[in-house]
């Protein structure tokens, strides 16, 4: 995927001083945490689940094509997480994570930051202009295991043109693209 450095720099800017404006100001200062790499898990490998994932009614693998590990959404203290492998292999192909900085980028410029549950979009990325979009999601990103996961949540799968579905009964998660 290439990004637009006119917007990704200003972009990646706002999310390490943590949307606090000058990166010398007071509350920048206070939000200086942002500013580390994120640190790995020291987990051994991928947690095991019985979750089923659906695509407008097919059923998708949940074994990575990448690893051939165990790629499937799990629940953690109450929250449904799919991980980003999944979701880069599987729904999202211009997925792109700086692991580095803790950072994931989805289509139409929404982004995650691993560990924070704010998400950021740009509005019109067809501008060298910077609108700024920002929200909370239920829980942070986060590592579990050798994997990546993050929440799912309306508002990040309305970006990729999917809505969800989760039936805990059934334990399955369902994927329907927008019309």
């Amino acid at each position: 995927m290439r990004i637009k450095y006119t917007t990704a720099v200003p972009i990646v800017l706002l999310l390490t001083t943590g949307m606090c404006g000058h990166p010398n100001s007071a509350r920048a200062r206070s939000h200086r945490i942002h500013l580390q790499p994120v640190q790995a898990n020291t987990h051994v490998g991928p947690l095991k689940s019985d979750i089923k994932v659906y695509l407008d009614g097919k059923e998708l693998p949940t074994v990575s094509t990448y690893d051939g590990q165990p790629c499937a959404p799990i629940i953690v203290d109450g929250q449904l997480l799919i991980p980003i492998r999944f979701v880069q292999e599987q729904l999202a192909k211009d997925l792109f994570l700086d692991k580095g900085w803790g950072i994931i980028q989805l289509r139409a410029g929404l982004l995650l930051k691993i560990g924070s549950t704010e998400w950021h979009t740009t509005t019109d990325s067809s501008t060298d202009s910077l609108n700024m979009s920002i929200g909370r999601l239920a829980t942070a990103p986060r590592e579990i295991g050798a994997r990546l996961y993050m929440p799912v949540d309306p508002m990040v799968f309305r970006f990729l043109q999917l809505t969800t579905n989760w039936n805990p009964e059934k334990r399955e998660l369902r994927f329907t693209p927008r019309k």
